[in-house]
């Protein structure tokens, strides 16, 4: 979570050479990963925003992965069950490891970005005037509906 007074985060140079420096004044250089890292999470507490570090290897509920999906538990249920989304299964429970989540993700915006180009090449191909409210509103729920699968 950020701090109250965000302020704070405003003195930090993110632009300078990528190092810690300890209590007696050794000096530690980050590596590129975790630099991009900290520019990330003080980006994010800096637009009052709250960040979560997880490690790619942890086991998610199904209700988690939801929620990090932005969709039912149901609905993972069937990606799951369709095979859209690996798991694993210990004892009675499934989990899904939060990377198989984040590939699932990246191919679904891959597949969204492809059909917003797909659309917008079948418009200007076919109109000159801008789309209308419905045919704007029938784009987005095809979209939407192709997000789910």
């Amino acid at each position: 979570m950020p701090p109250e007074n965000r302020s704070a985060l405003n003195k930090i140079d993110l632009s300078a050479c990528p190092c810690l420096v300890d209590a007696r004044g050794h000096v530690v250089l980050l590596p590129k990963e975790v630099y991009q890292v900290l520019q990330e999470v003080v980006g994010a507490m800096r637009a009052g925003q709250a960040m979560t570090l997880a490690p790619t290897d942890l086991r998610l509920t199904l209700g988690e992965a939801a929620q990090i999906l932005g969709v039912s538990r149901p609905t993972v249920v069937k990606l799951v069950e369709e095979g859209k989304i690996p798991y694993v299964k210990l004892n009675r429970h499934r989990y899904i490891m939060l990377s198989d989540l984040d590939k699932y993700r990246s191919s679904q915006a891959i597949k969204r970005k492809r059909i917003l180009t797909e659309l917008t090449q079948e418009a200007t191909r076919t109109q000159t005037s801008d789309p209308s409210v419905q045919e704007v509103a029938s784009a987005l729920a095809a979209v939407r509906k192709e997000r789910v699968r």
